[in-house]
């Protein structure tokens, strides 16, 4: 609308005939994007957070009350997980649900209408004395009242809504003079009916038990009720084949036990006005998962800092600087991650076994492990192929004069053994993502891209404690879209990591 012209606004006015729609569309993505974290963050997660527009910011708490009744009753029409069972009985939610609706202030339902009304017709709202005056004209003109009473009679459509437009957005003063135009032409009944209308009617057939936004809800709670929460994990080890070595290659694995629904029953059990006391039946599910322990080598080990000396890793404090692969100093941000779960460590040849087969070294033709596909899910993007006999690994040497020098060694038999010692790996924040080992190893620093002490770094240095509650909402908002740039694996990490900041 481009060229809005009056005829145009009356026109539009004129052919809506799914305001109920409209208006119930705007309720429900309220109501999805629920600022009460406990609502969205179990029901609406997929759904973005969504600030009420300013003729609404005040009625948040009546928006809340609306959401809980309305999830309610939805659930009393859910038999899946006998969650019925977990709140009143049809009937009285049905009630409560009017209830809330019919109490709900005048003000929040006006607001909804108005909310709707610049969706519709933003430019008359944005341009609003531009169209007063001639908008006032023509509705106090005869044929338009009569043909607005005929419309209204025959059609029921929306010509009292401009009017209602006029009042609350346009100029008072005008919509007064159009009230008593209308009232000299015989629709005494009409104006006197318009200040009170009812604007909750129009969402309330919308939003009954059958109806398309009432089976969108029941969708979106079927959908939270799938959600798993782990409650129990053990690890262990197969072998999974031999190495080119004629060495036994072994995984680790993690057996899960998840419970579907469990923040949906904690939600109801804390909604002490709808819980009928009684519990759903939501099953445990068992789930083989494949445990990628995150590169890592032996505590202890120790690499080459940028005086050329040998340190171990877990002695390393932040800001301290370490040679790279390419002899240049990489800076280590102060995060070590330690690990117990490394179940099987290799090495090359005679040397002895200290890094995780996820753990790349430098060869020839790159970097290398005994199991790059674990590798990959840290760093996505990182090129690491199969480590082999007849690979030439390059070994990085100090010569009495503190000189670096570069050795290859043909790997003659992978060398991997059980393992049950703690191990560690670090994160560097600045330059080459790489260390050089006592042994001579040249191992990438395979770590998640983002980390967790990075964000509290950041948060602790903003010296604002609300911070690190948005920020943690914002992750357990972001978890799909986190898995689909960086993987599970990384999501998963950085789940456990902020929880035990967290607590």
């Amino acid at each position: 609308m481009a060229d809005l012209d009056v005829a145009t606004i009356l026109q539009t006015v004129q052919n809506i005939t799914d305001w109920d729609h409209k208006m119930t569309l705007r309720l429900i993505g309220y109501m999805r994007g629920n600022q009460d974290g406990n609502i969205h963050n179990v029901f609406f997660d997929g759904y973005p957070v969504k600030g009420l527009p300013s003729q609404l910011a005040a009625y948040q708490g009546t928006l809340t009350d609306l959401t809980k009744s309305y999830i309610c009753r939805v659930m009393a029409d859910i038999q899946e997980y006998q969650l019925h069972r977990m709140v009143w009985d049809v009937s009285r939610l049905q009630v409560e649900w009017e209830q809330k609706v019919n109490t709900a202030p005048k003000e929040f339902w006006e607001g909804m209408a108005m909310d709707t009304w610049e969706d519709i017709l933003p430019q008359v709202e944005q341009n609003s004395i531009q169209y007063a005056g001639a908008l006032a004209e023509q509705m106090k003109r005869t044929e338009w009242i009569q043909g607005m009473v005929a419309e209204s009679v025959t059609a029921g459509t929306g010509s009292w809504r401009l009017m209602w437009l006029l009042e609350k957005s346009l100029d008072e003063n005008m919509a007064w003079e159009v009230m008593e135009g209308w009232k000299q032409a015989g629709c005494e009944e009409l104006v006197s009916t318009f200040p009170d209308y009812p604007w909750k009617d129009c969402v309330k057939t919308q939003l009954l038990s059958g109806s398309n936004q009432f089976q969108n809800i029941k969708k979106d709670i079927q959908k939270a009720c799938e959600k798993k929460r782990e409650v129990y994990r053990e690890y262990k080890s197969e072998l999974v084949g031999q190495t080119v070595s004629g060495a036994g290659g072994m995984k680790k694995y993690a057996l899960v036990r998840y419970q579907l629904g469990k923040e949906v029953t904690d939600w109801i059990q804390q909604q002490s006005g709808y819980a009928s006391g009684e519990m759903g039946e939501f099953p445990l599910k068992d789930v083989r998962e494949a445990y990628d322990p995150l590169g890592c080598v032996l505590r202890g080990t120790r690499i080459l800092n940028e005086e050329k000396r040998w340190v171990s890793m877990e002695s390393l404090t932040e800001g301290m600087k370490i040679l790279s692969a390419q002899r240049m100093p990489s800076v280590f941000s102060g995060e070590l991650v330690e690990n117990d779960r490394v179940a099987w460590v290799y090495a090359i040849n005679e040397d002895t076994p200290f890094m995780s087969l996820d753990h790349m070294i430098l060869t020839e033709e790159g970097y290398k492990c005994p199991d790059p596909e674990a590798a990959k899910r840290w760093n996505t993007n990182i090129a690491v192929s199969q480590l082999r006999e007849g690979d030439m690994v390059l070994k990085y040497e100090l010569d009495a004069r503190q000189g670096i020098h570069i050795r290859k060694e043909e790997v003659r038999r992978i060398h991997i053994v059980p393992n049950e010692s703690p191990c560690v790996d670090i994160h560097i924040e600045d330059g080459y993502k790489s260390y050089i080992t006592e042994s001579g190893y040249v191992c990438y620093a395979n770590y998640p891209e983002i980390t967790i002490r990075a964000i509290q770094k950041k948060l602790e240095k903003a010296k604002d404690p609300t911070l690190k509650e948005v920020w943690g909402r914002m992750l357990r908002q972001s978890q799909t879209l986190i898995e689909k740039l960086w993987g599970e694996d990384v999501r998963k990490y950085m789940e456990r990591r902020w929880y035990s900041w967290e607590n």
